[in-house]
Protein backbone atom coordinates (compact mmCIF):
# COMPACT_ATOMS: atom_id res chain seq x y z
CA UNK A 1 0.00 0.00 0.00
CA UNK A 2 1.20 3.29 -0.94
CA UNK A 3 1.26 5.76 1.81
CA UNK A 4 1.40 9.64 2.33
CA UNK A 5 -0.41 12.29 4.42
CA UNK A 6 -4.46 11.60 4.84
CA UNK A 7 -3.93 8.82 2.63
CA UNK A 8 -7.10 6.29 3.11
CA UNK A 9 -6.40 2.95 5.18
CA UNK A 10 -8.49 0.24 3.77
CA UNK A 11 -7.96 -2.02 6.92
CA UNK A 12 -12.03 -2.44 6.90
CA UNK A 13 -12.49 -2.88 3.27
CA UNK A 14 -13.74 -6.76 2.64
CA UNK A 15 -14.72 -7.28 -0.17
CA UNK A 16 -12.90 -6.69 -4.08
CA UNK A 17 -15.27 -7.51 -6.59
CA UNK A 18 -16.24 -3.72 -7.40
CA UNK A 19 -12.99 -2.60 -7.22
CA UNK A 20 -12.01 -5.25 -9.69
CA UNK A 21 -14.89 -4.10 -12.46
CA UNK A 22 -13.44 -0.33 -11.69
CA UNK A 23 -10.32 -1.80 -12.71
CA UNK A 24 -11.56 -2.97 -15.98
CA UNK A 25 -13.26 -0.73 -16.82
CA UNK A 26 -10.76 2.12 -16.72
CA UNK A 27 -8.45 -0.46 -18.32
CA UNK A 28 -11.01 -1.52 -20.55
CA UNK A 29 -13.82 0.11 -22.18
CA UNK A 30 -12.97 3.34 -20.54
CA UNK A 31 -9.35 3.19 -21.39
CA UNK A 32 -9.23 6.64 -22.80
CA UNK A 33 -11.85 8.33 -20.87
CA UNK A 34 -11.58 11.12 -18.82
CA UNK A 35 -12.88 10.00 -15.25
CA UNK A 36 -14.13 10.97 -11.82
CA UNK A 37 -14.56 8.09 -9.77
CA UNK A 38 -17.68 9.05 -6.96
CA UNK A 39 -16.74 7.59 -3.28
CA UNK A 40 -18.83 7.69 0.32
CA UNK A 41 -15.79 5.70 2.17
CA UNK A 42 -12.29 6.25 2.27
CA UNK A 43 -11.66 2.66 2.93
CA UNK A 44 -13.18 2.70 -0.96
CA UNK A 45 -10.68 5.14 -2.19
CA UNK A 46 -7.45 3.70 -0.82
CA UNK A 47 -8.05 -0.04 -2.16
CA UNK A 48 -9.11 1.62 -5.35
CA UNK A 49 -6.26 4.12 -5.74
CA UNK A 50 -3.57 1.20 -4.65
CA UNK A 51 -4.90 -0.91 -7.00
CA UNK A 52 -5.51 1.10 -10.32
CA UNK A 53 -1.75 2.41 -9.72
CA UNK A 54 -0.66 -1.28 -9.76
CA UNK A 55 -2.85 -2.03 -12.98
CA UNK A 56 -0.87 1.35 -14.53
CA UNK A 57 -4.09 3.74 -14.43
CA UNK A 58 -2.61 7.17 -13.79
CA UNK A 59 -5.38 8.33 -10.96
CA UNK A 60 -4.79 10.61 -7.87
CA UNK A 61 -7.82 11.20 -4.76
CA UNK A 62 -8.75 13.37 -2.67
CA UNK A 63 -10.56 13.52 0.74
CA UNK A 64 -11.65 15.31 3.51
CA UNK A 65 -8.20 15.68 4.99
CA UNK A 66 -6.75 17.38 2.02
CA UNK A 67 -6.25 20.87 2.53
CA UNK A 68 -7.93 23.50 0.33
CA UNK A 69 -4.84 24.21 -1.42
CA UNK A 70 -4.03 20.83 -1.89
CA UNK A 71 -7.67 19.95 -3.59
CA UNK A 72 -6.96 23.26 -5.75
CA UNK A 73 -3.64 21.86 -6.82
CA UNK A 74 -5.00 18.29 -7.89
CA UNK A 75 -8.37 19.62 -9.20
CA UNK A 76 -5.81 21.77 -11.74
CA UNK A 77 -3.73 18.79 -12.76
CA UNK A 78 -6.87 17.29 -13.55
CA UNK A 79 -8.53 19.79 -15.34
CA UNK A 80 -5.18 20.39 -17.17
CA UNK A 81 -4.86 16.44 -18.40
CA UNK A 82 -2.28 15.79 -16.02
CA UNK A 83 -3.91 12.66 -15.18
CA UNK A 84 -7.07 11.10 -16.30
CA UNK A 85 -9.06 9.54 -13.07
CA UNK A 86 -9.86 11.24 -10.20
CA UNK A 87 -11.02 9.69 -7.15
CA UNK A 88 -13.00 12.28 -4.81
CA UNK A 89 -15.02 11.38 -1.54
CA UNK A 90 -18.78 13.03 -2.57
CA UNK A 91 -18.95 15.21 0.36
CA UNK A 92 -15.96 17.23 -0.28
CA UNK A 93 -16.55 18.67 -3.85
CA UNK A 94 -20.28 18.89 -4.17
CA UNK A 95 -20.47 22.75 -3.89
CA UNK A 96 -19.27 24.31 -6.94
CA UNK A 97 -16.00 22.06 -8.00
CA UNK A 98 -15.03 22.44 -11.84
CA UNK A 99 -14.51 18.97 -13.02
CA UNK A 100 -15.71 19.16 -16.91
CA UNK A 101 -12.44 17.97 -18.10
CA UNK A 102 -14.23 14.28 -17.17
CA UNK A 103 -17.03 13.09 -19.64
CA UNK A 104 -17.58 9.99 -17.59
CA UNK A 105 -18.93 10.24 -13.79
CA UNK A 106 -18.55 6.34 -12.01
CA UNK A 107 -20.09 5.75 -8.92
CA UNK A 108 -18.75 3.10 -6.97
CA UNK A 109 -20.88 4.19 -3.83
CA UNK A 110 -23.98 6.19 -4.54
CA UNK A 111 -24.61 9.30 -2.52
CA UNK A 112 -27.26 9.14 0.02
CA UNK A 113 -29.37 12.52 -0.99
CA UNK A 114 -30.92 13.62 -3.92
CA UNK A 115 -29.10 17.09 -3.71
CA UNK A 116 -26.07 15.29 -2.72
CA UNK A 117 -26.28 13.24 -5.92
CA UNK A 118 -27.34 15.92 -8.15
CA UNK A 119 -24.54 17.86 -6.99
CA UNK A 120 -21.89 15.21 -7.98
CA UNK A 121 -23.50 14.83 -11.42
CA UNK A 122 -23.28 18.76 -12.19
CA UNK A 123 -19.75 18.86 -11.43
CA UNK A 124 -18.69 17.58 -15.01
CA UNK A 125 -21.09 19.42 -16.99
CA UNK A 126 -19.92 22.23 -18.95
CA UNK A 127 -22.62 23.84 -20.94
CA UNK A 128 -20.72 24.97 -23.54
CA UNK A 129 -18.74 21.94 -24.47
CA UNK A 130 -22.58 20.30 -25.92
CA UNK A 131 -21.00 16.78 -25.47
CA UNK A 132 -21.96 13.21 -24.26
CA UNK A 133 -21.57 12.49 -20.54
CA UNK A 134 -21.59 8.92 -19.33
CA UNK A 135 -22.29 8.29 -16.11
CA UNK A 136 -21.77 4.58 -14.52
CA UNK A 137 -23.17 2.75 -11.68
CA UNK A 138 -21.53 0.28 -9.58
CA UNK A 139 -23.95 -1.63 -7.90
CA UNK A 140 -24.39 -4.84 -6.06
CA UNK A 141 -27.22 -6.88 -6.26
CA UNK A 142 -29.67 -7.71 -3.42
CA UNK A 143 -27.62 -5.11 -1.55
CA UNK A 144 -28.00 -1.55 -0.03
CA UNK A 145 -26.38 -0.17 -3.39
CA UNK A 146 -29.75 -1.21 -5.15
CA UNK A 147 -31.84 0.25 -2.17
CA UNK A 148 -29.56 3.66 -2.35
CA UNK A 149 -29.88 4.16 -5.89
CA UNK A 150 -33.69 3.28 -6.28
CA UNK A 151 -34.54 5.64 -3.46
CA UNK A 152 -32.68 8.24 -4.87
CA UNK A 153 -34.40 7.83 -8.08
CA UNK A 154 -38.01 8.15 -6.33
CA UNK A 155 -36.44 10.78 -4.51
CA UNK A 156 -35.63 12.32 -8.00
CA UNK A 157 -39.28 11.93 -9.15
CA UNK A 158 -41.16 13.00 -5.56
CA UNK A 159 -39.10 15.01 -3.49
CA UNK A 160 -41.81 14.82 -1.15
CA UNK A 161 -40.60 11.19 0.12
CA UNK A 162 -37.92 11.49 2.29
CA UNK A 163 -34.92 9.29 1.30
CA UNK A 164 -34.91 7.79 4.62
CA UNK A 165 -37.88 6.66 4.27
CA UNK A 166 -37.57 5.61 0.81
CA UNK A 167 -34.36 3.24 2.11
CA UNK A 168 -36.81 1.78 4.32
CA UNK A 169 -39.37 0.51 2.27
CA UNK A 170 -37.21 -0.73 -0.09
CA UNK A 171 -35.06 -2.71 2.51
CA UNK A 172 -38.25 -3.78 4.01
CA UNK A 173 -39.13 -4.84 0.30
CA UNK A 174 -36.05 -6.62 -0.22
CA UNK A 175 -36.23 -8.58 3.51
CA UNK A 176 -39.55 -9.69 2.16
CA UNK A 177 -38.81 -10.80 -1.42
CA UNK A 178 -35.56 -13.27 0.71
CA UNK A 179 -38.45 -14.86 3.32
CA UNK A 180 -37.69 -15.81 6.79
Amino acid sequence: MITEPGRPKPDSYVWDGKVRELVSLLTGELSNATVVVWFNYNAEIGVACDTLLKANVPCRYLVGAHFQKTREAVRRDFQAGKFRVLLLQQAIAQMGMNLSAADTAIYFSEPTGHLARRQTEDRIVDIAKKRPLLYVHLLVKDTVDEDIYRAGQVKGLRSALSLRRALQVAMLERRRKRGP
